[in-house]
């Protein structure tokens, strides 16, 4: 009997204090009570239990996430812990109370009054927390999102989402003396908030709002300097091929002119390339911490893919590539961390997968030693070709040649027309002409002249 009740009074301290371990009670519990040790116990675990029923719990923004808080005072500070869930919680603030001893808790943390929820008729912020629950954004981006509310929509939060009107989120996105980056993202934000409230049914009609007026210092660089940003890469994309030192890096800089992302491009596996279509299939990225996953850009959630052709010269190229390799095997992963067994990623360095820092790296150093050995020049801000810029190109040049917004929007992977369009540069020099991208334009057999001269001369100066 003395047994039973030792072990059920042990599961019920585990219960109450989580993964606490006193080990002086529990040898005492394990040889028979001991009258000392059973008072000690009882003593700490009413102590605690007070500590944990004088908290106060509260949801709060820390380390940029949506967390709940509890808050109470124990040898004369206020002590705080996060948990995403109320149990993790709890169990943290036993765990803690238990750390720094129960004698010092003083009184109870003042309580913080939370709004009543009514999902009838939900504030402008209980609509933002779902929102920013249902789009599972990544860290980066959920972080920005909640910095961007608590700086511009914080005045407004605690209204209804049916009372927000068109003229009182206007006076925040429309403000003069904001910067017009934030007041674009600014707009971005309410939009996609006010989407969210539509979709849900809480508003029967979203407020149509001005968009704030943001002047694309990028964009205008490129409409500018289109033509070249054209010839730089058709000229950096032949010195890359002769020059014996970047040669490893052709097959990459050939498949930017397809207009694949940087992360598309480092994320491609054998298997994604067919034989016999000579097709090859996007359906792989690779994100910040250098690990590939499933799926292009777009939600952690959404798994996109795409399949565009590939010319005789890009296949060959690629098979030529894939013939150098040791056949290192990287294994791939989906979004929710399942691996993709058999695939075979083709671009490595040092036996792992090329990292972005690394491609950045050499790609700067291609374009320092084109200008210098081909033009003479240095690289500067000025003429430096950004990797996501081919994406420009390549939107520019088939609307050039006059392909369809739809198939150029397939191929480059946009979720919409209206972004293949905004990629989509035309100068007044660029005439609507039949000519063969890349291959047999004059522009390129004289670049390419110009660069073949050139190195043969250095190359013979250095002999």
């Amino acid at each position: 009997m003395e047994r039973n009740a030792s072990k059920a009074l042990g599961t019920n301290r585990q219960s109450l204090l989580g993964d606490v371990e006193f080990e002086l009670i529990h040898s005492s519990i394990s040889n028979g009570f001991h009258g000392v040790a059973y008072i000690k116990w009882w003593l700490l675990l009413v102590a605690t239990c007070y500590a944990h029923s004088m908290a106060s719990t509260f949801k709060t923004i820390h380390n940029g996430h949506e967390q709940y808080c509890m808050k109470w005072k124990q040898d004369g500070k206020w002590r705080y812990v996060y948990a995403y869930t109320r149990a993790d919680l709890n169990n943290k603030h036993l765990k803690r109370v238990a750390e720094i001893g129960v004698d010092g808790i003083i009184k109870p943390a003042r309580r913080v009054n939370k709004p009543r929820v009514n999902k009838n008729n939900p504030s402008l912020k209980m609509v933002f927390n779902e929102y920013l629950e249902q789009a599972n954004l990544g860290e980066k981006t959920y972080t920005q999102r909640v910095h961007e509310w608590n700086n511009g929509f914080k005045t407004i939060e605690k209204l209804p989402v049916k009372t927000v009107s068109r003229e009182t989120i206007e006076k925040i996105i429309l403000d003069k003396t904001l910067p017009q980056s934030t007041a674009f993202h600014y707009s971005s934000l309410i939009n996609a908030v006010l989407n969210y409230a539509l979709k849900r049914d809480y508003i029967k009609i979203k407020p149509t709002l001005l968009k704030p007026s943001y002047e694309n210092k990028t964009a205008i660089k490129n409409n500018i300097k289109i033509e070249q940003y054209v010839n730089d890469f058709r000229g950096i994309m032949r010195y890359v091929e002769k020059n014996d030192k970047y040669k490893h890096m052709y097959p990459i800089i050939k498949l930017m002119t397809l207009g694949l992302r940087i992360g598309e491009i480092l994320a491609i596996t054998r298997e994604q390339i067919s034989d016999a279509n000579m097709t090859l299939t996007i359906n792989k990225t690779l994100v910040n911490n250098n690990t590939l996953k499933a799926g292009t850009k777009g939600r952690a959630d959404t798994y996109k893919t795409r399949t565009i052709p590939l010319p005789m010269d890009y296949y060959a190229i690629l098979m030529n590539h894939i013939q150098t390799l040791d056949h290192t095997v990287l294994t791939p992963v989906w979004r929710d961390g399942t691996i993709i067994n058999n695939e075979h990623v083709i671009f490595i360095k040092n036996k792992h997968v090329m990292t972005y820092s690394y491609f950045n790296w050499i790609w700067h150093r291609i374009q320092r030693d084109y200008f210098n050995e081909i033009w003479n020049n240095k690289l500067t801000d000025d003429n430096y070709l950004k990797p996501h810029t081919t994406r420009h190109i390549t939107a520019s040049l088939m609307a050039y040649d006059g392909i369809p917004i739809s198939m150029a929007q397939a191929i480059l992977g946009h979720m919409n027309a209206q972004m293949t369009q905004h990629y989509t540069h035309i100068t007044s020099n660029m005439k609507r002409e039949t000519i063969e991208r890349f291959i047999n334009d004059t522009n390129v057999q004289t670049m390419n002249n110009i660069v073949d001269e050139t190195m043969k001369i250095n190359n013979e100066n250095k002999k």
